[in-house]
């Protein structure tokens, strides 16, 4: 398994600690926008990092990707690029739930809700949803 972090800085990095731990059974890299004196960072963007995942076993490689609209629509280009199909790429739009009930209008896409049917996408079903 790999995974992918991406923070402005080390300071605001979450988890620093579990990090650490994780990074002893997957392949880990946390980034950071502004460099760090923590070795741990490695100095750069998410997508700087995506050739480092290894996809050479496309048929049962499944992707997540959370984060802003621009990150997931430009990791999500890239995995495409790479050769995987827009039904192996899943995006989370959590950030845009704030209610959880569909009142608030708050996190609707388009439609449907991301409160009522998600907040987890297939790639696919995820650019025909955008604003």
């Amino acid at each position: 398994m790999d995974i992918i972090l991406g923070f402005h800085n080390d300071k605001e990095a979450l988890f620093k600690d579990e990090m650490r731990a994780w990074n002893n059974c997957v392949n880990l890299i946390a980034t950071t926008d502004i460099p760090s004196e923590d070795e741990f960072f490695e100095s750069g963007l998410v997508t700087e990092y995506l050739d480092t995942v290894d996809i050479r076993e496309k048929k049962d490689l499944r992707v997540v990707i959370v984060g802003s609209p621009v990150v997931i629509r430009s990791v999500g280009q890239i995995f495409t690029e790479l050769g995987l199909t827009k039904q192996q790429i899943w995006v989370c739009y959590e950030r845009r739930v704030s209610s959880g009930n569909c009142q608030c209008e708050h996190c609707r896409v388009t439609r449907p809700f991301c409160c009522q049917y998600g907040p987890v996408f297939r790639y696919d079903k995820a650019l025909t949803m955008e604003r």
